[in-house]
């Protein structure tokens, strides 16, 4: 097999710490130096993800929000709305650098 793909949230809802399942299979299949790659599943954080990341584990598949949770910050987000309101003073609301690029 080419993966091993644990699915680390619906072993947390039987009672099995799923983190730490996919993480032993990282390190078994690095200690035998098998040619399988753990492809983790099924998370309910982004958290659970982060903390594969750091075992080691480079692929994943999971939901739009819990990928999304993985770059919200609440200082990106204020600087994004910063930006966006200098930017409408700039420019005027709802304008884009394209209508800039239009009107010249």
């Amino acid at each position: 097999a080419r993966y091993v793909a644990p699915y680390v949230n619906r072993m947390d809802n039987y009672g099995i710490d799923g983190v730490r399942v996919a993480s032993e299979i990282h390190r078994t299949l690095r200690t035998y130096d098998l040619k399988a790659d753990v492809l983790a599943a099924s998370f309910k954080n982004s958290e659970q993800v982060l903390e594969l990341v750091r075992q080691g584990v480079g692929a994943i598949t999971a939901a739009p929000d819990v990928l999304a949770a993985l770059i919200k910050n609440p200082a990106t987000d204020a600087a994004i709305a910063d930006q966006n309101r200098d930017f409408g003073i700039l420019v005027g609301e709802r304008r884009t650098w394209l209508d800039l690029v239009n009107d010249k």
